[in-house]
């Protein structure tokens, strides 16, 4: 034994019938690709798409079904009080009584171009997208909002069917195309979400006709105080520079007083040297010519 077959719901009624009149009947697997009715036939196959439309076709014909108008049963009516047809009998589409034999009958005939039309006018993909734009709005965020919230808010707000979190990803890539929304990363926000400013411009005054001024987020007297924080800040460093530069000066100095300690050291041990090679021997002084 298959699966049990889902109930139609109203919106892919709504959806089937807005294919139709957009690709006309037949085409079925079109139908299931377009963008615009493929969230709400998701879970619809060829078959079952051209079992409902024939259901629907011959509830519009016959007047019997649930979600379509039905033709209200009449009483017979007499041969004899059947009147023959007259030029100016009403056409298809109006309502016809009879006070006679029909006493609270009414039959009302609908085309299924203007109930096809009707379908149309509430597409599921606009829907979505004002879903989507009511989540964004509702959970403004300059960061953005990512997909799991968005989905979580729809279905809180909204009765949607579960092959609906699937398409959602296409649905905010349309958006961001068409620049409506912005996407962040993993997350979109609405484009119109303006950056905070640090001056706004306030209303003219009506006496002088001048614009007011505000600073945000600090005042004159913040700004002077950082001015003079900076100033004092600049001061110390330009003296480290000036200590440092000396502490270089000083070392350099003393690194060459060092070196010449050292070769006026050398030059002492050698002149040492070179007078004791030259100098006369102990016994020397009792030698004479």
């Amino acid at each position: 034994m298959g699966a049990p077959k889902q109930k139609w719901t109203s919106e892919e009624e709504g959806a089937l019938r807005a294919g139709v009149e957009k690709y006309g009947s037949g085409k079925w697997q079109t139908i299931l690709k377009d963008p615009e009715f493929a969230v709400c036939l998701a879970s619809r196959s060829n078959v079952d798409l051209k079992d409902k439309w024939r259901n629907l076709m011959s509830v519009t014909a016959g007047g019997q079904g649930s979600k379509t108008p039905r033709v209200k049963s009449i009483a017979a009516v007499p041969l004899s009080s059947v009147s023959p047809l007259s030029p100016t009998a009403p056409a298809a589409g109006m309502l016809v009584k009879s006070e006679a034999t029909i006493p609270s009958a009414d039959i009302v005939i609908y085309s299924p171009k203007s109930i096809s039309a009707s379908a149309r006018n509430h597409s599921p993909r606009c829907d979505y997208d004002d879903m989507i734009l009511e989540a964004l709005t509702a959970l403004r965020d300059p960061n953005g909002i990512d997909v799991t919230t968005i989905a979580s808010f729809m279905e809180e707000r909204h009765q949607l069917p579960p092959s609906f979190r699937r398409t959602l990803g296409s649905k905010l890539k349309r958006l961001v195309s068409q620049e409506k929304i912005i996407r962040i990363r993993n997350s979109y926000k609405l484009k119109d979400m303006a950056e905070p400013r640090a001056a706004v411009l306030g209303p003219r005054n009506s006496a002088d006709g001048l614009k007011q001024l505000w600073y945000n987020p600090m005042d004159a007297a913040s700004l002077e105080t950082i001015n003079q924080a900076s100033m004092a800040a600049a001061m110390k460093m330009a003296e480290a520079d000036a200590m440092a530069a000396s502490a270089e000066e000083a070392a350099r100095e003393a690194e060459y007083d060092t070196r010449l300690a050292e070769e006026a050291d050398i030059f002492l041990k050698a002149v040492s040297e070179v007078f004791g090679q030259f100098s006369p021997p102990d016994d020397a002084d009792g030698f004479s010519l």
